[in-house]
């Protein structure tokens, strides 16, 4: 979490926040800094992520990005093997026919702020982030419903239809 105890980095629930103020100076003003973070954002993922991962998990991480707005129907904490080793894995249910697996999940986090969660009572994949840590874990930051995020730091990452 970054020194304002938010997850995300780039794409903070502040800066979506003010996206939505009804201030048009506001929304002009987050219109850039947002701009300024999707640069800045797809600047790393180029030069530090895209480089050090296998095209598989590259390939992922990319679709990952077009979750937006998509339900998120549940989250599954499941004992499992991975490398023949005792592991867990987190499978995120999104509009009730995706899965995303993370495998290999060493660190898990539920900052939860908004419980009534919009739309339909369910909470909404908003925007994420993918960050490499170690040249070899993943961290994946889920803003949801403006203000919860999740996070969760893993080795591999799958999606299953």
């Amino acid at each position: 979490m970054n020194k304002r105890g938010e997850a995300m980095k780039y794409f903070t629930p502040n800066l979506w926040k003010m996206l939505s103020s009804l201030d048009e100076t506001k929304r002009q003003n987050a219109n850039a800094q947002w701009k300024e973070a999707w640069e800045q954002y797809h600047k790393y993922m180029e030069e530090e992520v895209h480089n050090n991962i296998s095209k598989k998990k590259w390939s992922t991480i990319i679709r990952c990005h077009s979750f937006h707005d998509s339900i998120i129907n549940g989250i599954e904490i499941i004992n499992s093997f991975y490398k023949q080793k005792p592991s867990i894995c987190v499978s995120i249910i999104l509009d009730n026919k995706i899965r995303l697996q993370l495998i290999n999940v060493t660190h898990c986090l539920f900052d939860i702020h908004n419980r009534v969660a919009l739309p339909c009572r369910s909470f909404s994949w908003g925007y994420c982030e993918f960050e490499l840590i170690d040249n070899k874990r993943i961290r994946l930051s889920i803003i949801s419903d403006v203000t919860n995020q999740f996070v969760f730091e893993f080795d591999n990452i799958a999606i299953h239809k």
